[in-house]
């Protein structure tokens, strides 16, 4: 199992702006994935995210829409 952290990743994800960020992620997660063999992606994020400072409802809008 591995972790992969970013500063609001349901907003960088959903918003499809930040390629160099997206392209890092996608990186980490075909290390994970192809190489220690993980098994499964969760997306995880929280109504208070400094990097993505939206209300409860906004947060799991965007998390649902990039699953």
């Amino acid at each position: 199992m591995d972790m992969i952290t970013a500063p609001g990743p349901s907003k960088i994800l959903a918003d499809a702006q930040d390629k160099e960020t997206i392209n890092h992620i996608r990186r980490c997660i075909e290390i994970s994935v192809n190489k220690h063999k993980s098994n499964l992606v969760a997306v995880v994020g929280h109504y208070d995210c400094a990097g993505n400072p939206n209300p409860k409802d906004i947060q799991l809008g965007r998390i649902e829409g990039i699953c």
